[in-house]
């Protein structure tokens, strides 16, 4: 599991230009490194934004295929701050859950998994004591967000939702807090969402972005 979220981690913080929308299209590069492209469109009574890293199906490790989905799903479950209730009290828990994960990974008991599997859920159920998964889609809307949503395809990975303009400096916070603090909340949940979505796609073949 560690190997896995240090693959993960380092595939989220890498930015990519995004497509020209045509005439009125600025770009900036900060000094992080940063390329951000700002289009103006004054019929528009929201900001649409998106943050868009170089990462997809073809960064997934051999050994982790849909990896780069995966990460999408988890990236909504918060930080440090946000979702977490007594991050203090939750932390050693969370360790412990990525802990048992490695221990399974390298078990070959299959009654032995299925007893690590047993205290991971015990553990994860403890740690929702102290957290709120669905925290980051409470805070974009109660700003006024619409439209939150990700994707993943071959080679990239995007989030985007709409707020109001006079939300930008939050939404630029709250978007940089989830890219560079994640914490990967309900893991285990999210795994059945990302099988869920691969057999819809596996039934309608023209809507399928990347292959598992």
């Amino acid at each position: 599991m560690r190997r896995i979220i240090k693959s993960i981690t380092l595939l989220a913080i890498m930015a990519i230009a995004l497509p020209s929308f045509g005439q009125g299209l600025k770009a900036f590069k900060l000094k992080n490194g940063l390329s951000v492209y700002v289009w103006e469109d004054n019929t528009k009574s929201d900001v649409y934004g998106i943050v868009a890293c170089r990462t997809g199906s073809v960064n997934d490790p051999a050994e982790y295929t849909g990896l780069a989905h995966y990460l999408e799903h988890v990236m909504f479950k918060g930080t440090d701050k946000i979702g977490a209730l007594d991050w203090a009290t939750e932390k050693p828990i969370y360790d412990k859950i990525i802990a048992k994960y490695d221990e399974m990974a390298d078990e070959a008991d299959p009654v032995k998994k299925e007893a690590i599997a047993k205290e991971i859920n015990e553990l994860t159920i403890e740690a929702g004591k102290v957290s709120v998964s669905n925290e980051f889609m409470n805070l974009i809307e109660s700003m006024g967000g619409k439209r939150l949503n990700a994707g993943t395809s071959f080679d990239v990975t995007y989030y985007h939702n709409s707020f109001p303009p006079y939300q930008i400096n939050k939404w630029l916070e709250i978007y940089s807090q989830r890219l560079i603090n994640p914490v990967f909340r309900t893991f285990q949940t999210e795994l059945e969402s990302v099988y869920e979505e691969y057999n819809m796609y596996k039934d309608n073949p023209g809507s399928v972005q990347q292959e598992f």
